[in-house]
């Protein structure tokens, strides 16, 4: 299990990208940043991408990398997540208005891109990729992507305080890390909670829910207030705990 951390900022500015992880060659994780950052070559390899929520900082992508592959492709790319996640994309993006509804126009061969709602989880290129309820402004899930030698981890996607994704890691006996969010300082509690973000001090209390601490990698932080949250992370003196930087890579 390899992951590329293609963006992972909690907005956009110079040298900061949205939330977008590709996992081997062929399955996106959200995708903030995938266009941007892809070779035209590497996109092309692209069949999945796994959305944890509709807002634009881990979809905007789409519209390009699909863009971008319309001449190519063979198939569709598979848009995979909640129904009422897909849905929103149908309605308010890929409308026809926004961004033209790839689902129907063909290149000849094939739409550009197709949606498979799930409920549970989907097992594709030799993952189980189960997709978890976190709690969010919008609808919104986390996701627990397993090997097929149990080997694990989780990706939350943007949350706040939440249980179920919790209680799933403390199930899991190969959880080798946890891909998490800090998006706002401690000062700005009262925002975090209306927007469902983590402070460090809210993710603190977090990760008590844990029965054991697997590697934590924190995403997400907003770009305005990136060092003062890196000073407030490392007071936390949690174990294994570090924030992700763009083209990363990891072994699992």
């Amino acid at each position: 299990m390899k992951i590329r951390i293609l963006g992972g900022d909690g907005g956009v500015a110079p040298g900061c990208h949205t939330p977008s992880f590709l996992l081997d060659k062929k399955i996106l994780i959200d995708a903030g940043s995938a266009a941007a950052n892809l070779s035209l070559e590497d996109q092309k390899e692209i069949d999945y991408i796994f959305i944890s929520h509709s807002h634009l900082d881990h979809v905007k992508d789409i519209c390009f990398l699909v863009d971008n592959m319309f001449t190519f492709r063979k198939k569709p790319i598979e848009l995979i997540s909640s129904p009422e996640v897909l849905e929103s994309l149908k309605q308010h993006i890929f409308n026809d208005k926004i961004w033209p509804d790839f689902s129907a126009l063909s290149n000849g061969r094939s739409p550009i891109l197709s949606y498979r709602p799930v409920t549970d989880s989907v097992e594709l290129e030799g993952y189980q990729i189960q997709l978890v309820p976190v709690s969010h402004t919008v609808p919104a899930v986390g996701f627990l992507i397993k090997d097929q030698a149990g080997v694990s981890i989780i990706v939350t996607g943007d949350t706040g305080p939440t249980e179920e994704i919790w209680t799933v890691a403390n199930r899991e006996k190969k959880l080798k890390a946890i891909f998490t969010e800090i998006a706002f300082p401690n000062h700005l509690q009262s925002v975090a909670d209306a927007a469902c973000h983590y402070t460090p001090r809210s993710f603190s209390k977090e990760v008590l829910k844990l029965a054991k601490y697997p590697p934590f990698y924190i995403y997400h932080l907003k770009p305005e207030f990136r060092k003062e949250l890196g000073r407030e992370i490392k007071a936390l003196k949690i174990p294994k705990l570090k924030l992700l930087k763009l083209n990363q890579r990891y072994t699992f």
